[in-house]
């Protein structure tokens, strides 16, 4: 059991690492500064981690029960605001990566995902790039805190939703692959 903690908190750690450095490279630094808007990006991408690993480790239960306590926990103790408004669209994300999460472990489940080491990286983009987008809309159609006009437009949100989104889903799909090699590497050695 010990021996499978530490296997996890391994593999979590090469995602992590592996999503942080690509979004450093393509993003900049502010995605790892708690104060700057751009933090987001590490959390969404933590709480996806975890919330695979809670999946793929646990029952349904545990995960959306962990899933939430660890949602509410992050939004609590980064909160960027005390109006509710902010505090309920932070948290909307987390449901919605929880979905994506889910849908990913069963997709790694059919036969045709095991083909191509690929298919990994290219789920995780178009999984948080869906994220991005749909909470794009939300900020702009649901909790207007985004608005459009002749200079920013419908398109300059979602591709920057595709954007950010991308990079999150590509750094969480290579820190997979590279995660898959390190422990094979690991297990051929032994």
């Amino acid at each position: 059991m010990r021996k499978n903690i530490e296997s996890v908190i391994v593999k979590a750690g090469i995602e992590i690492l592996v999503f942080i450095l690509i979004g450093i490279l393509t993003l900049g630094s502010n995605v790892i500064v708690p104060n700057n808007t751009g933090f987001s990006f590490t959390i969404f991408g933590f709480a996806a981690v975890v919330f695979y690993y809670l999946l793929t480790g646990s029952s349904l239960k545990n995960f959306i029960t962990l899933g939430t306590l660890l949602a509410l926990l992050l939004v609590i103790i980064f909160k960027t605001s005390d109006e509710a408004l902010v505090l309920i669209r932070n948290f909307c994300w987390f449901p919605f990566i929880g979905l994506m999460v889910y849908y990913i472990s069963l997709l790694e489940k059919k036969a045709w995902f095991k083909l191509s080491k690929l298919w990994i990286a290219a789920v995780w983009f178009l999984g948080f790039a869906a994220v991005y987008i749909v909470m794009a809309l939300l900020n702009i159609y649901i909790f207007r805190f985004y608005g459009i006009s002749a200079r920013v437009n419908l398109f300059f949100y979602l591709s920057h939703a595709v954007k950010i989104g991308g990079v999150l889903g590509i750094g969480i799909g290579l820190g997979k692959l590279l995660e898959g090699l390190f422990i094979k590497g690991k297990l051929s050695e032994a």
